[in-house]
């Protein structure tokens, strides 16, 4: 696609903004209500396969952020700026979160001591969907160190591997059914995609073709499937089941950033024009899609 062309108004390359679009669309689709009440009929099944297929919005978002990282591509950091950066993602986050604490207490007349209100609010547990900004708010801070890392190989290599490490002890939680941890909400579950897109921005460009890229996304999503099953005999939750942080969805949502690197290399079609806005609104989207699903 021809969407390395930047947008006059915002300066945004238009092809990225698109699939910010497709990604946040997604994000609310996952949101809507979810299958788990129909088990065990076939509108489980049907829920649970196109949630494996969906899986990639939120790792997808994390490249992103540090692929557009300032500094990224020479290994250097304003600390100054970045610090501001962190400064405007937390009022609005801190807004949101009391925001839906309140609904929380008065509309579902949730009990919590004070201590749990605090955590709520500044973890943005109080609506599902919060912890993008809390983690993201994480990455922000640690940008001069992580920036700095992609100059390092051997930095690079215990940075990407942060990542797989933390996904085995999620396993081994999500067995013991610890229903108290919640892995989205810290760093070392993202790092990777993080970390990736600061490293791809400073070190190279995708070299796949389009054809190998899908067919890797095919496989990468039938394991990702195949896994959900295998995790439903072993009796795990059903929020793990589907979960976005798990091995094969990681894989299939690294598969899918590839093939979206592959198709701007090779591809030579104008970016949607509707996809392009709602990319360009998906930061003021995420904070509101899911109202419905968490206070009904």
């Amino acid at each position: 696609m021809r969407l390395n062309n930047l947008n006059v108004k915002t300066g945004r390359d238009t092809y990225w903004q698109a699939i910010r679009g497709i990604c946040i669309i997604l994000v609310v689709i996952i949101h809507c209500r979810n299958g788990i009440s129909y088990k065990p009929s076939w509108n489980y099944h049907y829920w649970n396969i196109m949630r494996q297929l969906i899986n990639f919005p939120v790792a997808t978002f994390f490249f992103l952020s540090g692929y557009f990282e300032k500094g990224a591509a020479n290994g250097e950091s304003n600390i100054l700026r970045i610090y501001k950066r962190a400064i405007k993602i937390l009022i609005p986050f801190i807004f949101w979160s009391i925001l839906y604490t309140v609904i929380s207490l008065i509309y579902r007349r949730d009990s919590y001591d004070l201590a749990s209100i605090f955590s709520n609010i500044l973890l943005g547990k109080s609506a599902g969907h919060l912890y993008f900004i809390f983690v993201l708010l994480q990455f922000t801070l640690l940008s001069p160190i992580l920036i700095k890392m992609t100059t390092s190989r051997m930095g690079s290599a215990i940075i990407f591997s942060i990542t797989p490490l933390f996904l085995i002890l999620t396993y081994t939680m999500a067995r013991g059914g610890d229903s108290n941890f919640q892995p989205q909400l810290f760093f070392p579950a993202w790092v990777f995609f993080y970390y990736l897109g600061l490293w791809v921005k400073k070190n190279g460009k995708n070299q796949m073709k389009i054809t190998p890229a899908i067919i890797l996304c095919c496989t990468t999503v039938c394991l990702s499937i195949v896994e959900s099953y295998v995790l439903m005999k072993l009796n795990y939750s059903d929020s793990f089941v589907t979960s976005q942080i798990r091995f094969s969805s990681f894989l299939y949502a690294l598969s899918i950033i590839n093939l979206f690197s592959a198709i701007k290399i090779e591809a030579s079609t104008k970016a949607n024009e509707a996809l392009v806005y709602v990319g360009d609104c998906s930061y003021g989207i995420y904070y509101i899609p899911v109202v419905h699903n968490h206070y009904k």
